[in-house]
């Protein structure tokens, strides 16, 4: 699991997108998956499932991701990325320029 605290400034009203790339490499089954997620509360708090990136399948090169995150921010927003128990020895989910 990698967890990122973003640095939140500005006023009370602005957008927020988080924008990082994805490749699926090797993901033989349906248990293969990594999800990406969000709390406003901090890392003890409820996380809500941004994005899920699951198996069987192969992307040939990386994939540009965006989500618009504003609902979710605060001063103790956290981003959580995590794979699940069913990833094998030879599955990859990658991810680069978070």
């Amino acid at each position: 699991m990698l967890r990122t605290s973003p640095e939140i400034s500005g006023g009370t009203s602005c957008a927020a997108t988080l924008s990082f790339q994805s490749q699926r490499v090797g993901l033989d089954g349906v248990g293969d998956f990594a999800t990406v997620a969000i709390s406003s509360t901090g890392p003890a708090g409820a996380f809500t499932d941004l994005a899920t990136f699951a198996g069987p399948g192969n992307d040939g090169a990386f994939v540009a991701n965006s989500i618009n995150v504003t609902a979710h921010i605060s001063a103790t927003t956290v981003i959580r990325f995590l794979g699940s128990a069913g990833l094998g020895g030879g599955d990859e989910i990658r991810f680069a320029n978070v």
